[in-house]
């Protein structure tokens, strides 16, 4: 039977790492305070994401926190909810950001896009030693190709050559600018008008064969 002290302690606890968690999200992710990292997680750390195992504190720098907000500067997390029991603490957050560098090879889009995830984290000695990591990472992808591969707002085009300017000024044909800016790829014909004008015998054949049909 739980004692009125214990309960009391127990509560306590519950508390200190619900907050070392919601500190661990606005200071370390949203303020960018690099310094929390040590006073907050354990040089042992061990984080599980859903293909890959991230052992040590310093590699997991490397790998997650350094790439995520290098690609992503205005990176935000909001903490939907938090429960605690015992050394875990469980939350289901959101986030927000504009890739600014490309990440996992997608290209930068300059867009506002978000995701979802919840995470399970173990608390020893006020410390995260150990996290497991479910995030919404299929719809993250989606909408990150979608701004990169969809053409947007007007396409200045040159009233002779017909070529498209891109963003940093350089002309480029139609069908190059077309591949590269969207999930179309672009085969090459000849419209009857310009058959008939560059290649009038052939322009001739094709029609006479249609007469006899």
């Amino acid at each position: 039977m739980v004692n009125e002290t214990e309960k009391h302690h127990n509560s306590e606890s519950h508390h200190d790492k619900v907050g070392l968690m919601k500190r661990w999200f606005k200071e370390v992710w949203n303020d960018h305070c690099t310094e929390r990292i040590d006073e907050l997680m354990s040089s042992n750390f061990v984080g599980h994401y859903e293909h890959e195992e991230i052992s040590g504190i310093n590699h997991w720098k490397e790998m997650i926190y350094d790439v995520l907000l290098k690609a992503i500067p205005y990176f935000h997390i909001e903490v939907k909810d938090i429960i605690a029991d015992r050394d875990m603490v469980v939350s289901r957050w959101q986030a927000k950001g504009v890739l600014s560098e490309e990440l996992f090879g997608v290209s930068p889009s300059n867009e506002e896009f978000e995701f979802s995830g919840i995470s399970w984290a173990r608390i020893v000695d006020c410390k995260i030693v150990e996290n497991w990591n479910n995030w919404n990472m299929s719809y993250l992808f989606r909408q990150l190709l979608s701004e990169v591969k969809t053409l947007r707002g007007i396409l200045p085009l040159c009233s002779f050559c017909k070529k498209v300017r891109d963003d940093k000024g350089y002309w480029e044909q139609v069908d190059v600018y077309i591949h590269k800016y969207s999930e179309a790829d672009v085969s090459h014909s000849v419209c009857p008008e310009c058959m008939k004008k560059n290649y009038p015998e052939v322009y001739a054949s094709i029609l006479s064969d249609k007469v006899k049909e």
